[in-house]
């Protein structure tokens, strides 16, 4: 397949891990995939040579939506800056979602 050389300004990061079921402690896998701005190298080097800004901060930047999160209810969640960071106050949620970005926003090699 030929590379094209297009400006592609977004992308699905998936984000995949395990959180302890809240009634019975078992472990339960998870996975959802949020959409998120994609960064040029020297604008991601400028984001993350600066020491004053979290994680957080970078994700709530360049996080745009998301799918597959669901409410309590089952019910799709819309995705809105308040559920965004209620899901980064899960803990180990914030550092899997910022080192899957890293991880997928850029070219990469074929298995």
């Amino acid at each position: 397949m030929a590379f094209q050389l297009i400006e592609r300004n977004t992308v699905a990061v998936t984000i995949k891990g395990i959180l302890n079921d809240a009634t019975t402690g078992q472990p339960q896998p998870f996975d959802f995939v949020l959409h998120c701005q994609r960064m040029d190298v020297p604008a991601l080097q400028a984001a993350l040579a600066n020491k004053e800004r979290s994680v957080r901060d970078f994700l709530q930047s360049v996080a745009q939506g998301w799918a597959g999160v669901q409410g309590m209810d089952g019910s799709t969640l819309p995705f809105s800056p308040e559920a965004f960071e209620q899901m980064l106050n899960l803990p180990g949620l914030e550092q899997l979602a910022f080192d899957a970005y890293l991880a997928q926003q850029g070219a990469r090699a074929k298995n």
